[in-house]
């Protein structure tokens, strides 16, 4: 193979990848534009022993947190200032709906600005990432 077919090679594979790159995006838009147009909050996060990182949350969690986006998105909950006990209780949950292979419904209460608020959430496990992490939605 000379260089000329090696750099035609190289460029169509370029191009191939530029491709799928535009698909997965039309996808993640599309799915950002559903997880933003309900009311319920909903996100997908990432889950450590000891810890939980917001992946990908709709603008409804957002709103609700009273944080930037940019401030909540891709954070931890304890760099959030989310007390470790509150964290526990969701790692729990996450880990309870791994082990059952189903949605975890349950209520937890929350203070915000003076007023507490119960809720309810349902998590689901998605993938396991390593020995270490899981991929779970709210």
């Amino acid at each position: 193979m000379n260089l000329e077919n090696t750099s035609a090679s190289i460029e169509q594979e370029l191009n191939n990848l530029k491709k799928a790159y535009a698909i997965i995006e039309e996808r993640e838009a599309s799915l950002l534009t559903f997880y933003n147009s309900v009311s319920q909050m909903l996100g997908v996060v990432d889950v450590t022993a000891t810890d939980v990182r917001n992946v990908l949350v709709n603008e409804t969690a957002v709103q609700f947190r009273g944080e930037p986006r940019e401030k909540f998105q891709g954070a931890w909950a304890s760099e959030l200032g989310v007390p470790q006990e509150r964290i526990n209780q969701w790692i729990q949950r996450y880990h309870q709906a791994e082990q059952e292979k189903r949605p975890v419904e349950f209520e937890y209460s929350i203070e915000i600005k003076g007023d507490v608020r119960w809720l309810l959430a349902t998590v689901r496990f998605i993938e396991r990432l390593s020995d270490e992490m899981i991929r779970c939605s709210f």
